[in-house]
């Protein structure tokens, strides 16, 4: 962090402190991680009402394309390209995590659902959105 300060020169980091200090708490979410989200949503998450808006505007929410009662796959929308990115290798690294709930949700949807569609769906639904725990 202390050389991109330097780069970066009269750019004042300190409101991003606190909100970078506070992802990098989240299973799976580094120091790199961190600053990408940072740089793709910004601090004031006010745009995304909800963790579900945030998830969509990056292009994680499935789609439903469904015809006279046929499924025909759920295809995930268009979207933030750069953030969809970072937070599945966020998701990947956290279902990776030992002793984290994400691997043990990991676990028990891999079989069932192939484990690309495990990793998103086992960080997905956890029990509160973690970008939205504290504004």
């Amino acid at each position: 962090m202390g050389k991109i300060n330097e780069r970066c020169g009269g750019i004042d980091v300190g409101k991003f402190q606190g909100a970078f200090q506070r992802l990098q708490t989240i299973p799976g979410v580094g120091q790199l991680a961190a600053a990408s989200i940072l740089a793709e949503t910004g601090v004031d998450l006010t745009t995304f009402p909800t963790a579900e808006k945030m998830a969509s505007s990056a292009g994680l929410y499935p789609g439903n394309r469904e015809s006279a009662g046929i499924k025909k796959g759920s295809l995930t929308t268009q979207g933030n390209s750069y953030l969809r990115t970072t937070l599945v290798q966020c998701a990947w690294s956290a279902t990776r995590k030992t002793g984290c709930i994400f691997q043990t949700r990991f676990r028990d949807l891999s079989p069932r659902r192939g484990q690309k569609r495990a990793s998103r769906d086992s960080t997905s639904d956890a029990d509160g959105p973690p970008l939205h725990a504290e504004k």
